[in-house]
Parts: structure tokens; sequence; C-alpha cells
């Protein structure tokens, strides 16, 4: 202050007071002969001695000593002091320790390893003034200076090193796909594994990449098989463990229960990456069962280069270290990450101890702003790269993706990420995954099915279960389908393999070509009425066939061709057009007959009735009534069409997906069944007005009289309706080959039952009672002989 203050007087007399002045003020200042430093070590965890904090302390003094050794004036007069003490992994302890710092006017700790205890203690350095500096501590609140003001770390924030583990699964999903998509992530209930687990689950959110289950455990517990049971569950192959400890306990029972090795990849964190003590016994020597099971396993660890004079310097005390002492060290080894961390630390609180006492500060109470201010201006070369700080007291620092080799035994660098950057993986480097091979394992992984093969007629086994993409049976064009299709009652393959190969009880096409041959004779044997009707009624006509009005026998002949056809929409998978076709040809079918009925029954009414005697019914008129009856089912169908359109579509039936027949349209659902109801209704109302006329026709003279036979077809007809239709609405839904069946026979039978009975007897009486020839009309089976003539004029 009095040498910067001389420099701006120009008064000679003036500045040659304030050059004595502070030529005094130094004299009497001086720096002191020795200044002392706490150090918080990680030496114990409930009095069991840990590898990691002999390792710390090393580091820490060779770094001290090497930055001393370094410039002679640095602390040319000064002593600097290491006061290292146990933390023990508790916070009570470590807080202990503040306020006793605090009641001797310490205001400046280094070392503070944990996550887990600085998390605590720095709030407490913030109430009782104390700055603290740590090269380990990574969890992200450190990062908040609301609460740690004071607080300072030569090492990268949990939120770089989370990041680098979402970026480099990022990456291996990009280029392999599916089974990169979903991790599992595992971590201890401290400070240190959540805050790396929020960081991580922050960050993923931005991915395509999904989170299976989250599982945390206690780092002092026996036994994780629960959480690993759940991550078995969960069916992810990517595993991140972020573990304060507790890692070799995970990685053994996560062999016993089959997590470890090829189709899995483990992701771990800095406290992994960073400590041999993972993998070495007590006595410093190699655990082989737990670096061959740590085998490809992937870390996040800031990314050291490990080249410079620092880390030469480092190198060469850890090697010439003597392996009694120092578990890890000796010829041949390598420092890891965190003592080489520890070692920078060491190396920037000499920097910091040397501003201050450059400032001449070191003699009095130093408050933590000023320590804080000083170690963040501090820069410089060291073991681990180039170290400065932030204005948030954080170190900027890419981060390595590490590669565990058991042949080491140790960690490699396999990728480098960095903020803003994506995962690059080193070119002259090779990752050995858990199969100890360089392919990138394939973690699509997939539960072997079986399927049927549509186009090969025979169920196989995808054991890749991948290999094969199933289809839905709904496609225009498939050959692969699941297993579950096959013979299950529903047709889902074009050429119906998978309801006739193998010996189906469901075998659609046996069923098909048996009832496809009777139909195919049904129509043809109804095909030949049609010249009997034509020849007998028409250009040889006999009484008996004009007595039945020939033009509507055609018509019934027509309309029963028409629904023997109609069973042919319903064979072979269903389609939106065979779909769309099945009402109106077995609709416009059965009301077709059925109107042919009533209304050759209604001329023969209306001539034999009393109160309409010489009334002459002419084909036209009649025609006209049939047309009346018919048109009423006409409009239905076309309403149907338009606002209930039936379709194929694929539908839950029996707990299975099936393309089936169903309502489309603007309705949807239960469109169809509500007009199927409408049409049948009408055709109820029909049948009715037939049975109608069979009652009053019952007296007509026999010649003319078919009231018994119309009966009979109508009582056969309403009887298959109330049978036949609620038993395959029920059944149509779990068992479609017995529906089919069903509605099949009742269709054939219903149409071959009304025309055999209109039919046979005309056929037997003109071709072997009258042998071709006209029968007689005996008058005394008529009523009178005006009816007679009524009659006969209403026939010719």
């Amino acid at each position: 202050f009095f040498f910067s203050t001389a420099m701006r007087i120009t008064h000679p007399s003036q500045r040659l007071k304030y050059f004595v002045l502070g030529f005094l003020f130094a004299i009497a200042s001086g720096s002191p002969a020795s200044f002392t430093v706490p150090i918080e070590n990680w030496e114990t965890t409930g009095g069991t001695p840990v590898t990691s904090g002999i390792q710390f302390e090393a580091a820490i003094s060779w770094g001290v000593q090497d930055a001393l050794d370094s410039d002679p004036d640095i602390l040319p007069d000064t002593e600097l002091l290491l006061d290292f003490y146990d933390s023990q992994f508790s916070t009570a302890v470590g807080i202990e320790f503040l306020i006793n710092f605090f009641e001797q006017g310490i205001t400046l700790t280094a070392g503070n390893p944990l996550s887990g205890v600085v998390s605590s203690t720095g709030q407490a350095a913030a109430v009782y003034g104390v700055a603290q500096l740590s090269g380990t501590a990574n969890t992200g609140v450190l990062s908040d200076k609301t609460k740690y003001p004071y607080f300072s770390r030569s090492y990268a924030p949990a939120p770089l090193l989370a990041g680098s583990t979402v970026g480099t699964i990022e990456l291996f999903l990009q280029s392999e796909g599916r089974g990169w998509d979903s991790v599992a992530l595992l971590s201890t209930a401290e400070a240190y594994g959540i805050s790396l687990s929020q960081s991580f689950l922050e960050q993923l959110e931005e991915t395509q990449i999904s989170l299976a289950t989250y599982q945390q455990y206690l780092d002092d517990t026996t036994d994780v098989s629960v959480e690993l049971n759940e991550i078995m569950r969960s069916g992810a192959r990517v595993i991140v463990v972020y573990a304060f400890g507790g890692y070799p306990l995970v990685v053994q029972q996560a062999d016993d229960a089959g997590l470890i090795g090829e189709g899995y990849v483990w992701f771990v964190g800095p406290t992994i990456t960073g400590l041999s003590s993972t993998y070495l016994n007590d006595d410093g020597s190699v655990n082989a069962e737990m670096a061959n099971l740590m085998r490809g396993n992937l870390g996040s660890v800031v990314f050291l280069p490990n080249e410079g004079d620092r880390y030469e310097m480092l190198l060469s005390h850890w090697q010439a270290a003597d392996p009694a002492e120092l578990p890890g060290g000796g010829p041949g080894t390598i420092p890891p990450v965190f003592p080489a961390l520890m070692y920078d630390m060491g190396f920037a609180l000499v920097l910091a101890v040397d501003a201050a006492d450059k400032q001449d500060l070191l003699d009095g109470p130093i408050g933590p702003e000023v320590w804080t201010e000083l170690i963040r201006a501090v820069t410089f070369d060291g073991a681990t790269g180039f170290v400065s700080f932030d204005e948030f007291g954080d170190r900027p620092m890419p981060v390595a993706i590490q590669n565990f080799i058991p042949e080491i035994p140790g960690w490699r660098d396999a990728a480098i990420w960095e903020l803003g950057e994506r995962t690059e993986l080193l070119d002259d480097i090779d990752i050995v995954w858990p199969d100890n091979s360089t392919n990138i394992p394939d973690l699509d992984i997939r539960e072997p099915f079986d399927y049927w093969s549509c186009d090969e007629k025979e169920e196989r086994t995808d054991r890749t279960g991948k290999t094969i993409s199933l289809h839905t049976p709904d496609g225009d064009s498939f050959d692969d389908i699941d297993a579950d299709y096959y013979c299950d009652s529903f047709i889902d393959c074009h050429n119906l393999s998978d309801e006739s190969s193998g010996g189906c009880g469901t075998n659609y096409l046996v069923v098909f070509i048996v009832f496809g041959i009777i139909t195919g004779l049904l129509i043809l044997i109804t095909c030949m009425f049609i010249p009997f009707v034509i020849i007998y009624g028409f250009i040889l006509p006999r009484r008996r066939v004009r007595a039945s009005s020939p033009i509507f026998l055609l018509v019934m002949a027509l309309s029963g061709i028409l629904g023997y056809a109609s069973t042919f929409a319903w064979y072979g998978k269903p389609h939106p057009v065979a779909c769309g076709f099945q009402p109106w040809l077995l609709g416009l079918a059965v009301v077709s007959i059925i109107s042919a009925l009533c209304a050759k029954t209604w001329r023969i009414w209306r001539i034999f009735n009393k109160r309409f005697s010489h009334t002459v019914i002419s084909d036209k008129q009649l025609v006209a009534f049939y047309l009346i009856m018919v048109t009423p089912a006409i409009i239905i169908l076309i309403i149907w069409t338009a606002v209930s359109t039936p379709t194929a579509e694929m539908k839950d039936r029996d707990g299975t997906d099936h393309y089936v027949c169903t309502t489309g349209g603007v309705t949807g659902e239960p469109g169809g069944i509500v007009f199927f109801f409408i049409l049948v209704g009408y055709e109820a109302i029909v049948l009715l007005f037939g049975a109608f006329l069979s009652i009053v026709t019952r007296k007509v003279p026999t010649f003319f009289n078919e009231s018994k036979l119309i009966a009979i077809s109508i009582y056969n007809l309403g009887f298959l309706a109330v049978v036949v239709i609620p038993v395959f609405l029920v059944l149509q839904e779990f068992n479609p080959f017995g529906a089919w069946i069903i509605r099949t026979c009742a269709i054939l039978y219903a149409f071959t039952a009304t025309l055999s009975i209109q039919f046979l007897p005309k056929i037997i009486g003109v071709i072997i009672i009258d042998k071709g020839k006209d029968s007689a009309v005996n008058p005394k089976s008529l009523r009178n002989n005006t009816m007679a003539s009524a009659s006969a004029s209403a026939t010719h």
C-alpha cells in the first residue's frame, strides 16, 4: 500500500515519506516463521482404515513440497505446515473440527475429499467464516454460492461427470440403436450418489434415453439383491452406478444375479474410476476375481493428459513409493485419478498461501472471502492439466470415459467428453467390452419367440427374438405372425395355413371344400328348377306349375341361388369387400324368397276370398306387390351401408387382435348390430304376414292350396332365426369356426327346405304322377264354378 501510494505522489518530499513508511512497515510485519493449514482427510470409516486416505495424504504432501521447490520465491521465509485430521466419513466429526478451527481463529481448511461430509460442513463454514478447498468433492450443490460462498475445488462438478455418461450412452444409441435406449440407475443413498444421480436424470430428460428403474442402497449395506432384482426385472441392459462405497459387493451380487457379462454394459462414477481400492485387496495386491468382473466397465472421470513436468514429478514420487506403505504405488504403477487431483490441490494451496504472504496477510487474521478470492485467482499447469477456477469456485475440465482392463490392471482412456460437445472416441484406442472383445455389444437382446410362417405353413422359432418381424393380420402382404394365431379358430393367413396345417382341429380348408361342394351341388340342383318352371310353366304349361305362379317360382329359384352363393362371402380371410357384400347377398335372398312366397299366396287369397270374387290379379300386379315388400329391405341395406359400413378391421377377440368383419362408417360399432336387427325385424314382419296368409288360405281348394307348405317354410325360417342368430352372435366372439359352420348349415338348410317344399311336390306331380301330361281339374275340388273360372283365368 505504502509503495503503491508513493508511486502515485509527484511531490519529492511526500514520496520519500511513503517509501520510508513502507520500508519500516515491511520490516515490522515480515513473514511468519510458519503457517499451518488443517487438511481434512478420509483415513477411516467406522474405525476401519481406508486405502484412499493413505494415497491422499501422500499426494497432497508431494504437491505441497513440489510447489515449494519449484520456485525459491514461494514462501521463502515461512514454513508451511500441514495438519492432517480424519473426518472418519462423518458429518458430525467434520462439523466438530470446523467449530474448533473457528474458535482457534483458523479461516482456511483444505482436503475436504468427501461430498457427503463437505455438503454439510460447507454450509457450517459459511456461518463460521471458514474457507474450504477440495480436490475431489464433486456434488453439484457445492456450486450454489448462496449456500457455499467460501467453497472452492480443483475438480469438475457433478453435472459435467454425469453429462459425460449421458453423452456416451447417447453416442452408442445413435450407432447401435435399441438396447442402448433404456438405462437402470443405481446409487448410494448419500450426498455424492444422490447429487450425481440427480444431474444424470436431469440431463437424461433431454435425450431419447428412458430410465427403466432407479434404485438406491446404503453404502454400508451387506445385501443389494433386492435392488439388483429390480434392475433385472426392468430389462435394462445399460446399468449406471454412482456409488461412494460398496461397489465390490454390488459387482459380486450382480454376477450372482446374471447381470455381469455379455449383454450388459456398466457405467460407473468417478469414485470407482478414480480409486484403485475397488479392485485391490487390503494389502495392496490385485483382487483378480473383482478385476475380471469389472472387465469392460466404463467410468466417467476428469480427463488427465498424463504428461508435462508436474505429472512426471508425481509419477516419480508414486513409483518410488514402497507398496507396503502406499497401496497401489511402487515400480511400474500409475497414480489413480484422485491422488493426482489431490496432488494438484496441494500445489494450488501453496500458491494461494504464497499470494497471501506476498500481500503480508499471513500475520493477521484473513477473512474467508479473502482466502476464497486468492484461491480462485490461482492458475498453473498441474499434474492433471491446466488448473483454474471459475466464478463458482469450480474447475472446468474435460471428462474422460475410461475403460477398465483387468490385465493392466486399471483404467485406460477410451473417449473424451466436453460440455457442449459430443463424446469423441479416441482413434487409437479400442474399448474392451465385458466379453473381452472390441466389438460393441449388441444390447438388443430379446426373448426367443415362436411364430407362424404363413408362406411356409409351419410354426418356427426366432431364437434371437429380433430376426423375424411379426406382422398383424390386417396387412395386404405378410408372412410371419405370432404363434398364438395358430389354430385359434380365426383365419389370419391369406392361404388359411394358420387354421388348416399341422392337424388343427379347426381345419377351415377341409370345411370350405366340403361345404363348397355341397353348396355347389345345391346351386346346380336349384338351377335345374329354372328350366323345369320355364318348360312347364310357360312353354308346355301344366296346371300344377301354373297354379303356383311360375314367375314367382323363378324368383324363388333365383333367390335360392343367391342365398346359397351368399355363403361364399364368408369363405377365406375377412376382406372389406366381402364383408360389405355379406348383408346384401343374404339379406336380399331371404327377403326375396319370403316375399315371393307371400306374393303368390296373397293372389290365391284374393282370388278365393268371397269379398274378392271374380278378382283377377295379373302378374304385373303381383310383381308390383313383390317389389313393395322387397323395397324396404333394400332401403335398410342402403342406409346400413352408408351409415354403418360393413368392413374388416383389427378387433380384440378373446384377448387377441384379429382381422374380422366389423362396423365402420359414421357410427362404428354397434351400428351394424342395430341395422342387422332392423333388417331381421322387417323380415319377421313379412314372415308374420306370410303366416297370416297361410291361415286364411287353409280352406282353398287342394289344387291351389299351399298353406301347409308355406306354414312349414315359415316355421323353418322362424325357428332358425330364433335359435341360430343368438347362438351365432355369442359363438363368433370366441369360436368363429363353430359359428361359421352353424351359420352356413342354417343358410343351406333354410333355403334347401324352402325350395324343396315348393318345388319337389310339383316336380313329382308333373314328372311322376302326371308323367309330363297336364292334370285334370276335378270340379268337386273347387268351391264353385265361379271360383274355378276365376282361378283358371288367373292361371292363364
